[in-house]
């Protein structure tokens, strides 16, 4: 599937001369909380389906090509039902808002300042 020339994922994929499934796992692994990963396995065992949410997201932003789209895409996560349980909540066994966010920044353009006018 060609992706669109300024796409998160397509911006990421140009720099790093990748495929678009590099991007997926890289974001992921990039943007999942440091204390999730030795218990990854596990989950992944025995809570199927259990990073669903986080790859969905990390699907969404790859075809964002605004910053104001990728909060809009994290603010979607955070309220989606399947994003619910002490786990995900609590002991933060996710992907996280603020990664997600940092590593957006180094390829898509910020976004714009409000106009302020004066009276």
């Amino acid at each position: 599937m060609p992706v669109s020339p300024d796409t998160l994922e397509s911006l990421y994929c140009a720099a790093h001369k990748c495929q678009p499934e590099y991007f997926r796992r890289q974001a992921f692994w990039h943007c999942l909380y440091w204390h999730t990963i030795p218990f990854f396995p596990f989950l992944k065992i025995v809570k199927r389906g259990y990073f669903i949410p986080d790859q969905e997201l990390v699907s969404a932003i790859g075809s964002a090509s605004t910053m104001a789209q990728v909060w809009d895409e994290i603010r979607h996560y955070f309220s989606d039902p399947k994003n619910q349980g002490w786990l995900r909540k609590r002991a933060n066994f996710r992907i996280s808002g603020q990664k997600v966010i940092e590593f957006s920044r180094k390829y898509l353009p910020p976004m714009p300042k409000p106009l302020i006018t004066e009276r």
